[in-house]
């Protein structure tokens, strides 16, 4: 019998590493959902990670900002109108470019950031409770090894 063979006809799913990580990352995405939906937030994870890159680099370009939060143009564009609803940014034309549009924060946007940070650092504190760093090193290898693979097959 082949290997092959043999794994085909002994397959659980469950068994599968991909079960055990998608589900911890349905489990994160949902209490993350909760804690910004749950607290005085009142924003989206989606939201959070646009926030999080602008605090890093604000008047960025929404076609930057769609990139580096991984995410297509038309969602970007429908998440940065969202935030300019709850007022925490707005945009402005690029000068050099009149089709793009900066996006700037408001100061509710940038105090905002001092305000969910305390209590965000201390929910990862929890979820890493009885973690060491060499086994969040080696969780951290996996990862990149397996992205690159990811890369690799669509290649």
């Amino acid at each position: 019998m082949t290997d092959l063979k043999a794994k085909m006809e002994n397959f659980n799913s469950d068994d599968e590493f991909i079960s055990p990580v998608a589900e911890l990352y349905n489990q994160t995405q949902q209490l993350y959902k909760k804690f910004f939906s749950d607290k005085k937030f009142n924003i989206t994870p989606a939201q959070w990670e646009a926030l999080n890159q602008l605090w890093n680099k604000d008047g960025m370009s929404q076609a930057e900002l769609s990139d580096r939060i991984m995410k297509d143009r038309p969602f970007t564009t429908r998440l940065v109108d969202d935030l300019e609803k709850k007022t925490m940014v707005y945009r402005k034309q690029d000068k050099k470019d009149r089709r793009s549009n900066k996006v700037f924060l408001t100061a509710k946007g940038r105090t905002l950031k001092f305000q969910i940070l305390p209590e965000y650092f201390k929910l990862t504190e929890s979820l890493l409770k009885g973690v060491s760093n060499k086994e969040m090193d080696q969780l951290t290898a996996i990862c990149t090894k397996l992205s690159e693979n990811i890369v690799n097959v669509n290649s």
